[in-house]
């Protein structure tokens, strides 16, 4: 494997893969977050008040399922399907799907329970045992 020696040698992988969603109604694409999109997930569940620390909430974390589909799903180029304007459609959506779609992104991203593998990351591990998600 060829040595990493300035951020121009660091390469960008998009891992898409298709799942299956019955409940609703077909196929979904999802894909694994960047770093920057993490991050970006995780202020939205961040709450910051005047003088004091940022936290999460609970009225925060209400629509976290919500905005790992919203960022995570995607079409066969890896662009997104889902906006903030679908939140509450999404979360009308049957919970076995949502937590199905979102548990997929969160394997793809190295996030919630995957973050503890570096086997589940490196594709070595079997991922089809039950996990729980950090989010549900």
């Amino acid at each position: 494997m060829p040595r990493i020696k300035s951020i121009g040698d660091v390469q960008t992988k998009v891992n898409i893969e298709v799942i299956e969603v019955p409940e609703w109604g077909g196929d979904l694409g999802v894909r694994n977050l960047s770093s920057g999109e993490v991050s970006l997930y995780h202020s939205k569940l961040m709450q910051q008040p005047k003088d004091k620390a940022p936290h999460v909430t609970s009225a925060r974390l209400r629509h976290a399922n919500a905005w790992l589909v919203i960022m995570g799903s995607c079409d066969d180029s890896g662009d997104p399907i889902f906006t903030e304007a679908d939140i509450p459609e999404l979360e009308r959506k049957d919970n076995a799907g949502m937590s199905r779609v979102a548990d997929a992104i969160q394997r793809l991203s190295g996030l919630g329970d995957y973050a503890q593998s570096s086997e589940v990351l490196a594709g070595k591990s079997d991922t089809s045992q039950d996990s729980h998600s950090d989010y549900d």
